[in-house]
Parts: structure tokens; sequence; C-alpha cells
């Protein structure tokens, strides 16, 4: 027997931030801008699983989100796949 589930969440966390830049480079060095921060994310999404017979397959699609920051924010999928025995 098939079943179908749908499951929603929201994660909350503390997203790591590291960004470099690379200058122009001279014929002996190149030096880079480094700088590393952090803000709280939260990331709702929802998860939807297809079982049957002990096998699971499912995607998983979320919006993660960066507070304070417009840049850091990006759409992830995942796909998932379980047996069970």
């Amino acid at each position: 027997m098939s079943q179908v589930t749908l499951r929603t969440y929201l994660g909350v966390g503390y997203a790591l931030i590291l960004s470099s830049i690379d200058e122009s480079c001279s014929a002996s060095s190149c030096p880079t801008d480094t700088s590393t921060g952090g803000a709280l994310a939260i990331w709702p999404g929802a998860a939807l699983i297809w079982s049957t017979n002990g096998l699971s397959l499912g995607a998983d699609v979320r919006y993660v989100a960066v507070l304070g920051s417009s840049y850091q924010n990006a759409p992830a999928a995942f796909a998932t796949a379980g047996l069970r025995f």
C-alpha cells in the first residue's frame, strides 16, 4: 500500500559567512581581502515523501534566509530515498 506524506518545517540556526576577494595580482604575490561574520538564519521548507513496501522516495525544498542580508539568501532542493527492512 502506498502512502504520500507532506511535511512542513521551519529551521532556525546560525549562518557563518566567509567571503574573500582577490585584488589585482602582481608578479610575486596575490593579496586577498577576507572577511568573516555570522547572522541568524531561518529556512522554511517542505518535504514530500512517497512510501510503498519498504521503499521511500521524496523531495525536500527550502528557502534559506540570512536575516540582515539580501545577497546571502538562497533556495535549495534535495532528493531523498530510503529502504526499510
